[in-house]
């Protein structure tokens, strides 16, 4: 993490407010900035890394890494680097890049969860009811027996497999290369590319984790949406770009 680091860092912020900057580390010297004119010439000589938050001007990125001469290390404070890949592409060799993959794997397979549960238990109906001091007797649902699909299985995926197999949930997979699938919960079924269909056609709850290629955009589209079963739950943890939102 960034308490281990001993180098002076800059920290490329958004055009808004960043609430992690409240909760940056106090080990690390580090300048918060939104462009290369708000750090001094002291600072820009000593420089030696950039963080990119999530949002962070593209501009502004290209314009920092020119002015810091020292500068040999570009890390993406998010999992995705799609919104910095063009100024990937530009930087030499000898720049070093890392990004933030594993950090919110916990983090998002709770929320996965979170959400499967928030349909499944009719949330909203249950918060009406409150709401109106209603007392209103009707049928829970339970996840147990249910199937959940998994499309990508990375480390949220795998992470998410652990926590609904605590559920008594049957888990199914999705990914590009079928075979020699780790981790604590192997699905009970993985299907490849040429079989989306029968895998969204099969599950009751979708967690999709993907990440942005070309491969994947739009992944998730009208003929997916309409192999799904018509009570299924999709929930997207993955990059934008992967659904086709028009769809």
């Amino acid at each position: 993490g960034l308490s281990t680091i001993s180098m002076l860092c800059v920290v490329l912020l958004p055009p808004e407010e960043w609430p992690g900057r409240a909760s940056a580390p106090t080990s690390v010297e580090l300048r918060f900035v939104r462009s290369a004119s708000e750090l001094d010439a002291a600072d820009a000589a000593a420089a030696e890394g950039i963080v990119a938050v999530p949002g962070c001007d593209i501009g502004a990125l290209r314009g920092l890494l020119a002015a810091l001469p020292r500068c040999a290390w570009l890390h993406s404070f998010s999992a995705g680097v799609d919104g910095i890949a063009p100024v990937l592409r530009e930087t030499p060799d000898t720049l070093r890049a890392s990004n933030a993959r594993g950090a919110f794997t916990s983090s998002l397979a709770e929320y996965a969860l979170a959400a499967a549960l928030h349909f499944n238990k009719q949330v909203p109906r249950c918060m009406a009811n409150r709401a109106a001091g209603r007392w209103e007797r009707f049928t829970m649902n339970v996840l147990r027996g249910k199937t959940l699909g998994l499309l990508g299985y990375g480390s949220i995926a795998r992470a998410t497999a652990k926590l609904a197999a605590a559920f008594g949930m049957r888990i199914i997979a999705l990914r590009r290369n079928v075979g020699g699938e780790a981790g604590e919960v192997v699905p009970e079924a993985t299907y490849g590319y040429d079989d989306r269909a029968a895998f969204f056609g099969a599950a009751d709850f979708i967690v999709c984790s993907l990440p942005a290629t070309g491969e994947t955009r739009h992944f998730v589209g009208a003929a997916a949406f309409e192999a799904m079963k018509e009570s299924a739950v999709f929930i997207s943890l993955g990059r934008g770009d992967v659904v086709d939102e028009a769809a």
